[in-house]
């Protein structure tokens, strides 16, 4: 059995974006004799076509490593999955529980749990998009810049106070997917960097500003369809943001087309009603309220995604021709 003595985290997280976390956490505790003692994500959900079970990525890692991974269907006291991760919590304690896009609120009461309290690795400069969806938010917004903070966990939705933030710029080449992919190896290093100082109390944490505060609710799919009367750059944003999901979707005809490789056009061509296709080579050019947005994918529901050439030869679209609300 594991000493007591040894310092024991656990883990809460769930998603791909939490797995390099959980692995700079396993390093650090094989350098640190530390003790990675168990980890808690959500349960197996259907996934795919198929709609099979399938276990999140966390716990994939955490089999891997032979990790006990916990997986509640609720945190509340008195339901027999939350009073078994209490049990977990208490038969031998635990000095810090390190939480990434878990998914769930936690109780006050399991935050107390802990000897050094829950720390979250949040994908923002808090208090800048606090909530769920704090990368697709800040690329809908068009922001230029973004980041990490590390901070203390509390009841109210991602108002602690913050141990560490590190900022980095977006590309304009990034989209949720990549860009979730640089805050996570950001959220990894800082949250080693500052690990040692939470465990022994010697980092100070600083109180979020009130000015600047804002929430970035869960994407929904209906957020998905285009509105071609907005801007074209505020589409592009859209589609950047909602990668992979809910991407970007129109209709035409009263089919669903979803729509990939989404850019700014430069096209010239004197401005028409938003939604109106104005060309048609490589790219399909459609007028939105303020500029052109060219289109280098299509996929019509049930089918393949297509280039612009070869979804054309089965699905013709032609200039002058109108898709999405009227």
């Amino acid at each position: 059995m594991t000493s007591s003595k040894k310092t024991r985290i656990a883990f809460f997280g769930t998603p791909e974006f939490a797995v390099p976390v959980f692995q700079g956490l396993l390093n650090y505790c094989a350098q640190h004799d530390c003790t990675l003692a168990f980890v808690v994500c959500q349960p197996d959900r259907p996934k795919g076509r198929g709609q099979r079970e399938s276990a999140p990525a966390v716990k994939v890692l955490a089999e891997q490593y032979h990790v006990t991974a916990l997986q509640p269907k609720s945190l509340k006291v008195g339901a027999d999955d939350g009073d078994a991760l209490r049990d977990a919590f208490r038969q031998e304690p635990i000095d810090l529980a390190v939480v990434v896009a878990y998914g769930r609120i936690i109780p006050a009461d399991l935050l107390r749990m802990s000897r050094c309290g829950f720390v979250n690795v949040h994908a923002s400069l808090l208090p800048r998009w606090r909530g769920a969806a704090p990368i697709q938010r800040a690329l809908e917004a068009g922001d230029a810049k973004t980041g990490v903070s590390i901070m203390d966990l509390v009841p109210e939705l991602d108002a602690g106070d913050v141990y560490l933030t590190r900022e980095i710029g977006i590309a304009e080449s990034d989209d949720a997917m990549s860009l979730a992919k640089k805050l996570s190896a950001l959220g990894t290093s800082a949250l080693i960097d500052c690990l040692p100082r939470i465990l022994d109390g010697t980092l100070e944490k600083s109180a979020q500003p009130i000015d600047g505060i804002t929430y970035a609710k869960m994407l929904s799919k209906e957020e998905g369809e285009v509105d071609f009367a907005q801007s074209a750059r505020t589409i592009v944003n859209r589609y950047r943001g909602f990668q992979p999901w809910p991407g970007l979707f129109t209709s035409h005809n009263g089919r669903t087309i979803r729509l990939f490789a989404v850019r700014q056009s430069r096209d010239d061509t004197p401005k028409s009603a938003p939604g109106t296709i104005v060309r048609v080579d490589d790219f399909l050019v459609v007028q939105t309220g303020d500029g052109c947005v060219q289109i280098g994918e299509l996929q019509l529901e049930g089918k393949k995604r297509l280039p612009v050439a070869a979804f054309l030869n089965g699905y013709p679209l032609i200039v002058g021709e109108h898709i999405g609300k009227i």
